[in-house]
């Protein structure tokens, strides 16, 4: 790991171009996340719970099923209104799953949640969309660019060193030496005695 860092990493830039080049090349690793917005009640029970969803049918106004019972506190504007993204649905257990095929104005529910019997009706569902190339998105594609650079420079350096020291490998030795995806050491030094 040493030698690669002094050989290899510590050599390894990205230009301006290489890395407008990695973000024009992969638009879908620069998006922003997609966004469902929806007003969310949570409640102590089933039964409880689908009262809750026969009323939202009913076209009661969420806003007073989420005073008269619970919501949610976790990074709210506005009371009992949520906007999961890939980033904020830990704080959501399993909401997001749920919620990606439902559209804008329908209700769900109630889903099993730990804190209750979860009852919401979909505001909005934003598609995810492109970043522009500023800064953390150039940052990144700099990033990506020295790892691809990284893996083809330690590729060349191992096989110029075999090159260079004429090594030979045993192909009918490697696959024991392989152990759960991780070279079993043990095996490496008694091959070598």
């Amino acid at each position: 790991s040493t030698l690669r860092k002094i050989e290899i990493d510590d050599h390894i830039t990205a230009t301006e171009e290489e890395k407008r080049a990695y973000f024009d090349s992969n638009p879908g690793q620069f998006l922003y996340s997609a966004t469902t917005t929806l007003w969310e009640i949570l409640l102590p029970d089933e039964e409880t719970a689908k009262t809750a969803v026969r009323r939202l049918e009913e076209g009661e106004d969420p806003e007073v099923l989420i005073a008269e019972y619970y919501t949610r506190a976790v990074h709210e504007e506005v009371r009992g209104q949520i906007h999961l993204t890939r980033d904020s649905a830990a704080h959501y257990s399993g909401l997001l799953d749920y919620t990606r095929d439902v559209a804008a104005g329908e209700i769900g529910g109630p889903l099993k949640v730990p804190e209750g019997y979860s009852v919401f009706k979909i505001i909005s569902q934003e598609p995810a969309r492109p970043k522009p190339f500023g800064a953390a998105s150039q940052k990144r594609a700099g990033a990506y660019v020295q790892i691809e650079k990284a893996k083809r420079g330690y590729v060349a350096y191992v096989k110029e060193l075999r090159d260079k020291y004429d090594v030979e490998v045993y192909a009918s030795n490697v696959p024991p030496l392989i152990k759960d995806s991780k070279l079993d050491t043990s095996l490496v030094t008694s091959l070598s005695n």
